[in-house]
Order: C-alpha cells, then structure tokens, then sequence
C-alpha cells in the first residue's frame, strides 16, 4: 500500500516535469508550446490557448492558430508577445494568427539546457521531499507500534529503490530533452 501511494506521488512529479520540458523551446514548432499558454480572452477571464483555438503544426518552423471566437485574436496575439524568452513574433490577419519560430542560436540552446538542467534538479528536490515524508511516516508508524523495525527497515529499502528508479526516469528524460536542444 505504501510503495503504491510513494508511486503515485513520484509520478505526479514525473508528469510535471514532462509537462516542463515541453514547454522548453527546441527550436522546432510544437503546440505544446503555446497550448497551455494563458490568455485574457475576456475581461477578467483566463483560458488557455488550446481552449481558445485550434492549433495546428502545419511544419517544423511554424504554428498556425485558428481562434473559435475572432474577437479573441488580439489578446491572443498579445499574450503571444508576452511570453518570457520566446522572442514570439506573431503574424496576425483578420480570423487567424500565424507563429513563425526561428531556429535557436547556439549560445540560446546552450541557456536552454541550463534550463533543463534547473528543471530537473527542481525535479530531483521534490522527489526527495517525498522520500523524506514517506520516511517520517515510517518511523511514526514503529513509533505508534503498527510495524516492526524489521518490516521498517524493509519498507525503507523498497521507498529507496522506488525513488532511484524516478530518479533515473527524470535524468532520462532531461537527457532526451538535452539532445533535442544540442541538434541543429
């Protein structure tokens, strides 16, 4: 029961941090690049963009994005503009806004994998912070007298294992995303 809630929770970390990585540009066009991406569609609303468009990948150096309600155009495109370090450009006609994405600089893919590298430490933090919970609640329950030393001391082994198992899961992950930034 335990080892599956540790599993649980060590996947929910994982499933962000995959989340993280693809927002991480690679310098080729991707949705998951804008999709989640908020949007002040309304005043005082936020959605985001895959809720406001359709966003098509049409090819490897442009997204196209095709608002369900034409009013919204202009504050996607402003929050488009906005975006920290994407250097967005975006081309806007009457129902429809076209994303160009430059080819990364070698000195922009090289910040890029620090990023990666941030990221995945941030990553490896939390998935500590959850050992260490599931450890506490370890020695309570020996404390409380609901296990044993012997069943702790068997438990503690198995959460290890579990943890460097996601552990090496998320270095995986960050060295594919590493790849894909270092290829021109």
């Amino acid at each position: 029961m335990l080892i599956t809630e540790l599993n649980s929770k060590l996947q929910k970390v994982a499933d962000h941090f995959k989340e993280v990585l693809n927002e991480i540009r690679t310098g080729r066009a991707t949705a998951s690049l804008v999709e989640n991406l908020r949007v002040e569609a309304y005043p005082g609303s936020f959605l985001t963009l895959k809720e406001l468009a359709s966003i098509n990948v049409p090819d490897a150096s442009s997204i196209f994005i095709t608002p369900w309600d034409k009013t919204t155009v202009a504050p996607i495109e402003k929050a488009l503009r906005q975006v920290q370090g994407a250097s967005f450009n975006p081309v806007v006609d009457d129902t429809s806004i076209k994303l160009p994405i430059p080819p990364l600089s070698e000195e922009r893919r090289k910040e890029m994998v620090k990023l990666v590298k941030t990221r995945l430490e941030e990553s490896k933090v939390a998935v500590r912070n959850v050992r260490q919970t599931e450890m506490k609640s370890l020695d309570e329950q020996e404390q409380a007298g609901v296990i044993s030393k012997e069943e702790k001391f068997k438990v503690r082994e198995d959460v290890e294992a579990t943890v460097k198992q996601h552990v090496e899961v998320l270095e995986e992950l960050a060295g594919k995303k590493e790849q894909d930034l270092l290829r021109v």
